[in-house]
This record gives structure tokens, sequence and C-alpha cells, in this order.
């Protein structure tokens, strides 16, 4: 139209658009793959949005400027990707108002005006683009997950749909057996249980090497690994339930490793307070592991040793032994006070 004018303004339509919510679907539900599952539309609204292509009807200068309904000038490419170089006939919607139009082409012509300095008449077209905004929505048995897009409906692609747990984003969407809806490559399998849960709810075993829940483990108080519960090994002098992959002839690694100490240790005090007979024991030696102190105390014949809690500091377990040869057995804390030979 020429601006000047009362026509009826010209409207057109990029000609291969899609221009229902039916054409997109297909498109839209292709992308993905949902394991015991399906895809469907939660919602999806189609709006047509004006752009306005003006050119110099005195063919001053060449070429057109499309601007959107703001003024804002559109890129060469970007009309291109639109399909506003082949165009079709248009009815534009009932819900846009002569007053928003002249508006539009107020905007533009300014716009116009001042890219090209024209100060003649110009001509213009409305060219209106089809908007898709919507959700899709995963249900995968009594479990769903929505995921929303918007685009052009000529340019539109399936987002990805991005775990709400890993923050991966996947084509790819499973659950896990509590129900959780993720990324397909979030997850992770059990190989004690059998278990499909997130991957990082997973650790490996130190001592079989397996990939298992967290919860089929404990953290070995000397490696400080998870191990299986059922791998544990029991170290033959502190008794510790421990990897088994810290212990060398029956012994751990903290067993092994006990350093000399004197009487005056900030440990040793209170126990010799609590424990009388603990006093004449002369020689001391230290180690620890995440949960406990292991004391070893030596005398002319005889050995004694305790494991003494972290937390409490309560002793958990006293043994006591010959000093040649090395083996230790078993006694009630409250042998410790008794009067024994050193």
């Amino acid at each position: 139209m020429l601006l000047s004018d009362t026509e009826t303004p010209i409207h057109l339509a990029p000609a291969g658009q899609p221009r229902s919510v039916h054409e997109l679907t297909d498109r839209l539900f292709s992308a993905y793959t949902v394991e015991d599952g399906a895809v469907h539309l939660a919602g999806c609204r189609l709006e047509d949005r004006p752009f306005l292509r003006m050119g110099d009807s005195s063919q001053a200068r060449a070429g057109a400027l499309i601007t959107d309904e703001s003024g804002r000038a559109v890129e060469d490419g970007f009309a291109r990707l639109l399909g506003m170089d082949e165009t079709v006939p248009w009815q534009p919607p009932p819900e846009m108002s002569p007053s928003q139009l002249a508006e539009t082409v107020r905007h533009t012509t300014e716009a116009a005006r001042h890219r090209w300095g024209v100060a003649g008449t110009l001509d213009a077209v409305f060219i209106w683009c089809k908007h898709a905004e919507g959700k899709l929505r995963f249900t995968i048995r009594d479990q769903s997950a929505d995921l929303p897009f918007c685009g052009w409906t000529r340019t539109l692609q399936p987002p990805p749909f991005i775990c709400p747990h890993s923050g991966k984003p996947s084509f790819h969407v499973a659950a896990t057996d509590d129900g959780r809806i993720v990324a397909f490559e979030s997850i992770g399998t059990c190989e004690e249980t059998g278990r499909r849960v997130l991957a990082d709810e997973l650790v490996t075993c130190d001592a079989t090497g397996l990939t298992v829940l967290a919860d089929q483990t404990r953290i070995c108080p000397v490696s400080n690994r998870p191990v299986l519960e059922r791998a544990l090994a029991t170290c033959s002098m502190c008794r510790q339930r421990v990897s088994p992959k810290t212990i060398v002839k029956g012994r751990c690694l903290a067993c092994r490793s006990t350093r000399p100490i004197a009487k005056d240790e900030p440990l040793l005090a209170p126990l010799l307070e609590t424990h009388k007979g603990l006093q004449g024991w002369a020689n001391w030696a230290l180690s620890e592991t995440a949960e406990v102190f292991i004391l070893l105390a030596a005398g002319w014949w005889k050995r004694l040793l305790l494991v003494v809690d972290k937390e409490s500091r309560e002793v958990r377990y006293a043994a006591q032994g010959q000093r040649f040869p090395g083996g230790f057995s078993a006694i009630n804390v409250s042998e410790i006070d008794a009067d024994a030979t050193r």
C-alpha cells in the first residue's frame, strides 16, 4: 500500500509455513524416545505476528526494509528463514485493530526514512508469520514431566529434554525405578540390587569394583572408600570391619602403622584417669582410623590393645597378648584394671 492512501492494506504470509498444531506434532514427537511411556502436547497456541516490508516507491533506493511490529529491523537472512521471500495472500487475525496496524506502520516508516533518507511515499506490505508456544508432556507410568517450547512454526525445532537432576540435555527420556523422569544418560543400574537409579547415586565398591547404591555400602574407616557390607573383612587385631584391600596378613593398615607416643599424650590422660590399671604401662604406641584410636601398650612380657571410640572416647574393644609372639585375645573392659604382671 501507499502510506498516503486509504486503501485496504496488503496482507501476505510465507507460503510454506505450518499453519496448524497438527503440522507441528509429527516434527516434535518424532525427535524423542520415551522408554515405557509417551510424549504428547500439554497445550499449544499459534499466534500470527506481523512484520512490515517497506520499499521506496520512487525507486530512489533499491531493496526493502523489513521490521517487526515494534519497528526493529529484521536481518535479510532471518527473513529468508521465515519464508518472507515467497508469500501468498493472507487474512490477518481479527484481534489486530486498525489502530495497531497503523502504529506498526508508523514505527517502520520512521526507521525506513532514517535508513534511506527518503521523504516521499513508501510502499508497505504486511507479512504475517506464525509463532508457536506450548508444552510437551512426557508420561511414564503414573508420572509426568513437562517441557516448554516456543518458536516460529517454519523453523521450530524440538528442544532437548533437560534432566531435572543432572542438567543433561537429551532426546531419550526414561524413568528410574522410583518414578523420577530423567534423561536416559543420567540413569545407572546398581550391580548389587539391579535397581535403576540416578547414576550419581551409585558408587564403586573398593573391594569388588561393582557399581552399587551408596546405601548398600559402608565407608571403610581405614581407606575412607565405600565397600559393600558383604565384602567387608574383619581386622584380626582391632576387630574393625574394613576393606579387604587394607588388610595384610590379617591386620589392617592402621594396626600396622602405630607410632610411639609419650605417656603424657593428651588422648591418654582421661583413659589413665578412668582406668587406673593403665598407669603401670610405660610404653605406648598410637594409630587411628576415621572412627577409632588404636592404642598399643607394651610391657616386658605382655601387650595391651585398646580400641577407643573417637566420639565418645570410650573403649570399644580391649585385648591382651604375649609380647613374643604377638597374638591377642579379647578381654572384658573391666579387666583393664586388673593387676597384671607386665
